[in-house]
């Protein structure tokens, strides 16, 4: 499938996340759910997203870098310009800056 046309989106919460990938009509190819365990730490959540979206990805049978783009949604207050969650409570965050990889 065509690079332009799939994104993921990402509900994160602090017990759990539902990942999902779809194409520009809003039809889900695939999904993922899983425990977040924030208890465990930023690095760990980082990682159990990036499983996730592993996860998804394949069963929509796709790679993530087929992907346009992706979309995290997460209760907290963040910096837009910076990239930094400023305070996400459930999560246990605080100044976490999101780099691009």
């Amino acid at each position: 499938m065509a690079k332009s046309k799939l994104v993921v989106g990402i509900d994160l919460g602090g017990t759990n996340m539902g990942i999902g990938v779809v194409d520009r009509e809003g039809k889900v190819l695939g999904r993922s759910r899983q425990k977040t365990l924030a208890d465990k730490g930023t690095q760990t959540v980082l990682t159990r997203i990036v499983e996730g979206v592993q996860a998804a990805c394949a069963e929509a049978g796709v790679i993530p870098s087929d992907l346009l783009g992706l979309g995290i949604g997460a209760p907290g207050a963040i910096d837009p310009a910076s990239g930094t969650v400023i305070e996400a409570v459930n999560l246990r965050w605080n100044n976490v800056l999101w780099q691009r990889s």
